[in-house]
């Protein structure tokens, strides 16, 4: 792999990371909220946002997936036209 499928790839697996400690702190963190006696209105709003955040990431890893896909697809095809 050449540069960028290199540096796509750290990308992705960097995101991948960050979603795999994004959701179970959703759960973690929103059990935690209710348990100290926070009011459910503010606990509700804590995990929206928590979820909020696990999308986003999560649609994150999914679009440095494709990226990373086709720039190996890219590197190779372009390796076969060189030769």
């Amino acid at each position: 792999m050449a540069t960028s499928a290199w540096e796509s790839h750290k990308i992705y697996l960097l995101t991948g990371d960050m979603a795999t400690i994004a959701e179970p702190t959703v759960l973690l963190f929103s059990i935690g909220a209710g348990a100290a006696g926070v009011e459910v209105k503010i606990a509700l709003v804590y995990f929206v946002l928590l979820l909020a955040q696990y999308v986003l990431i999560a649609k994150a890893v999914h679009n440095y997936g494709n990226r990373f896909v086709l720039n190996v697809i890219c590197e190779e095809a372009s390796s076969l036209l060189c030769r």
